[in-house]
């Protein structure tokens, strides 16, 4: 017979290892010193405190004394003033606000200036009718600087008789107007006396010149002449009267 088998046995199961145990710091014993340094703080928090306890209450503010209604109303006008002052430098928030989505307005048309013809392009005749206008122009603009107003003078003359008439002028313009008067009726009566002579002095010429106005020149002439006659016997008589007395 064969031997009989044997099974292994398994091995013994191992213990388990021991867990170390936590290490805990010593606590290190107390100094004297730090139990001083400990007690002084509680001492000095103690006498904070005892301190703040012993301090005296404070003392209720006393009565001030009523302002003046006057000087309470310039008081608050000047707390408005300046209010005031403080809102207009104060910058509002329309004009702070940088861009409103608005677009600026169209500029306006602008008249432009008709291109002036060029100087090769005007005809000579053009160009020289411009040039007399513009000449006579100015002379006309001359002679109205160089001769009186006709209209501020007989303004003038209105208003000079029109103030003597009225008796507002005083009594040396009314005077003045009349010594005016006179002296422009002399010089008138003058000029009708000019006039006149040269008309009898050259009425042989007159008539020669102009043939139609013969008959009136020599009507003219007699009666001259016969004013003349009549004016040299008046002086004779005149002067026969004043010789006889």
């Amino acid at each position: 017979m064969p031997p009989a088998q044997r099974t292994p046995t398994p091995p013994p199961p191992s213990a388990p290892a021991p867990t170390a145990a936590p290490s805990v710091a010593p606590t290190p014993p107390q100094t004297p010193d730090a139990d001083r340094f400990s007690g002084s703080i509680k001492d000095a928090f103690r006498d904070i405190v005892e301190d703040e306890d012993l301090a005296p209450p404070p003392q209720p503010p006393k009565n001030r004394k009523p302002v003046d209604p006057s000087v309470a109303d310039i008081l608050r006008e000047e707390a408005a003033l300046e209010v005031a002052q403080r809102k207009s430098e104060t910058p509002s928030p329309m004009e702070s606000q940088s861009d409103l989505g608005l677009t600026d307005p169209a500029p306006f048309p602008t008249m432009q200036r008709p291109a002036e013809p060029r100087l090769d392009s005007v005809p000579p005749a053009a160009a020289a009718a411009s040039t007399a206008a513009t000449v006579a122009a100015a002379a006309q603009a001359s002679r109205r600087e160089l001769l009186p107003d006709i209209e501020e003078i007989n303004s003038s003359l209105r208003s000079d008789a029109e103030r003597i008439e009225d008796g507002t002028a005083g009594p040396a313009a009314a005077n003045e107007a009349n010594r005016k008067g006179f002296r422009r009726g002399f010089v008138t009566v003058l000029l009708i006396i000019l006039v006149l002579v040269l008309l009898y002095t050259q009425a042989d010429g007159i008539a020669a010149a102009i043939p139609a106005l013969a008959g009136v020149m020599q009507s003219y002439v007699d009666v001259v002449d016969g004013a003349r006659i009549w004016l040299d016997d008046s002086m004779q008589t005149m002067l026969a009267a004043i010789a006889t007395d």
